[in-house]
């Protein structure tokens, strides 16, 4: 008889993958088409350097305001009449562009240009605006840089950045939900095999290095935006001083991001990711956790490495998420520090407090944890497999 195919147990943590990547879509499309909007304006101002300034006739010129469900827009819209060649029989055109982004600036710098335009339109004295000479239908008021031209490939790269990283994050979880449900068929009846990081051997992989470098780029990215947020409101004319309180304040901001950035990517350099290597697999609850403590660069000189082993337990999810800690030990890794060559490897041995097991249930999901502490800024993070096994089912390393 063919063997049966275990059933493999539904892990919310992936679920909703297909979802997600739906979500990231229109985010990551939209980024797309407002960075192409943004490179045709930048690409129209590098050539609007060198076209020809040309008289002009101002003959309309007004601030319409739009409403929409987000609120209102105040949109600067001229008419104009110019010639670039004269005589008798020279061709005047007419134009109704008024800037490089199309006059869509913000409401202070359309009021502020429309101040420029109307003398001019009441008096009936020529303006300067500038022309395409290989195209001279093609021409603009004002050629210099507006603060939605700054703004906008900001815009369209968080847009793009969301959107990749949703599309990302779910082609992820959909890969090692894959993998998962893969190592619970080879390993039906020992789910401490069931994870991609216990699959192999007892090393444990610190969980802190990946969620450093994601937590790196997200702040990159939010402080970005607030930067070019802080720098539109400096440079717009009706805004804050940059000489203000308010100014420094704001500025401040995205400093204080990037110095979290470099704390997080000096943390990962100066110690790599930590590993732990575990004596035992699986861990039984009112058992023993014995091991070593890898880091692949040496520690400070007499650093005591504080340890904590928690079970956490999360109910319910989204704004109703619970989490309470059912169980607790403390230690302190040592007090050996063997330092070889330039890594440390410090022996672990700490009782494993009585406590459920580990479980992935739909509503009810509890996990154990190591953290790993040291003065000069060191720390680990394990996840740990803590299930109840019979003694004769317990795995040993052979090289502990």
């Amino acid at each position: 008889m063919p063997r049966e195919t275990p059933e493999v147990p539904p892990d919310p943590r992936y679920e909703g993958a297909a979802g997600l990547f739906l979500v990231g879509l229109p985010f990551l499309a939209m980024g797309f088409f407002v960075i192409a909007v943004a490179t045709g304006w930048w690409r129209m101002w590098w050539d609007a350097r060198g076209w020809t300034p040309v008289p002009m006739t101002i003959q309309a010129t007004k601030l319409a305001t739009h409403a929409s469900r987000r609120g209102s827009s105040t949109v600067l819209e001229a008419r104009y009449r110019y010639q670039v060649a004269t005589g008798p029989g020279a061709t005047i055109y007419t134009g109704t562009r008024v800037s490089i982004d199309g006059g869509s600036a913000n409401a202070s710098e359309a009021r502020q240009r429309y101040e420029q335009l109307a003398p001019h339109e009441k008096d009936h004295t020529p303006f300067t605006g500038y022309v395409n000479a290989a195209n001279p239908a093609e021409a603009v008021l004002f050629r210099d840089a507006g603060l939605s031209m700054l703004m906008l490939p900001v815009l369209g790269f968080a847009f793009a950045l969301v959107g990749g990283g949703l599309a990302g994050w779910a082609r992820w979880m959909r890969r090692r939900g894959l993998k998962r449900a893969g190592l619970v068929r080879a390993n039906p009846d020992r789910p401490w095999r069931w994870e991609p990081e216990w699959a192999d051997g007892f090393a444990v992989q610190s969980i802190l290095g990946t969620a450093a470098l994601v937590e790196a780029g997200f702040i990159t990215f939010v402080a970005v935006v607030v930067g070019a947020i802080v720098a539109a409101l400096v440079l717009d004319p009706g805004g804050p001083a940059p000489s203000s309180p308010l100014s420094t304040m704001l500025g401040l901001v995205p400093l204080l991001l990037f110095a979290r950035v470099a704390f997080l990517l000096v943390r990962r350099v100066r110690y790599g990711t930590p590993r732990l290597e575990l004596e035992r697999m699986p861990l039984v609850p009112g058992g023993a956790l014995r091991g070593k403590l890898l880091v692949p660069r040496r520690l400070p000189e007499g650093a005591a490495v504080r340890l904590e082993l928690r079970a956490r337990e999360v109910t319910g999810s989204g704004k109703r998420a619970r989490t309470v800690e059912v169980a607790r030990a403390d230690g302190v890794a040592g007090p050996e520090h063997a330092v070889r060559l330039d890594r440390s490897e410090l022996p672990v041995s700490l009782a494993v407090p009585q406590g459920p097991p580990r479980s992935l249930e739909s509503g009810r999901r509890l996990q154990w944890f190591l953290t790993a502490v040291a003065d000069g800024a060191f720390r680990a993070e394990f996840e740990l497999p803590v299930y109840v096994a019979a003694s004769g089912r317990i795995e040993k390393n052979p090289a502990p």
